[in-house]
């Protein structure tokens, strides 16, 4: 799901960008620099912090806040949005660093290549969803003469359903937690 969100990013938001706020090809790559710098630089340090606070914590907190970020991407202005965009890519990065501790703390040793293969498998069927559904919800909204409330509904429905996975995700995290399966 989270690399869904990323799918509709790189191709529905710079679609937005550019249609609806009407920015220059820079400023659509100033605007996903603004994500993925933070990602990028925030990975290893969250990592640690995973190590020591625990995976189930910062992939609720942060994929529910994720979520909810993710849906205001349609709403704010032009200058707010690269304050919102760096808020999910430091989201992301809670997000994701646990994550992949996860796949360690639940793969056996003979089987982590194999379990860290099908991670990033379905990681990129969410790369490929993301773009689909974005462009499928946005080409109505032209075809219906409401292209803004289109990108709106993307983004809303995208961070929809990162909160739902987060909230579904909690009962079976605990369950992690209460086992010693995972921190």
């Amino acid at each position: 799901i989270d690399r869904f969100t990323v799918g509709v990013i790189i191709s529905s938001l710079t679609l937005y960008l550019a249609e609806e706020m009407h920015f220059s090809p820079a400023q659509r790559g100033g605007m996903m620099a603004a994500v993925l710098f933070p990602y990028a630089f925030l990975c290893y340090p969250i990592g640690r912090l995973s190590d020591r606070l625990g995976r189930a914590k910062l992939m609720i907190v942060g994929s529910a806040l994720y979520g909810f970020n993710f849906a205001l991407l349609g709403w704010v202005s032009a200058g707010t949005l690269p304050i919102v965009l760096v808020i999910a890519g430091i989201l992301s990065a809670i997000m994701a660093a646990p994550t992949l501790a996860l796949c360690s703390d639940l793969a056996p040793p003979s089987s982590r290549a194999t379990v860290f293969g099908l991670f990033n498998a379905l990681g990129s069927v969410g790369f490929l969803l993301g773009p689909i559904f974005g462009g499928v919800i946005i080409q109505y909204g032209a075809n219906h003469g409401d292209p803004l409330s289109a990108f709106r509904t993307t983004f809303i429905a995208a961070g929809a359903v990162e909160i739902l996975c987060a909230a579904f995700t909690i009962p079976l995290l605990l369950r992690l937690v209460r086992t010693r399966r995972t921190s």
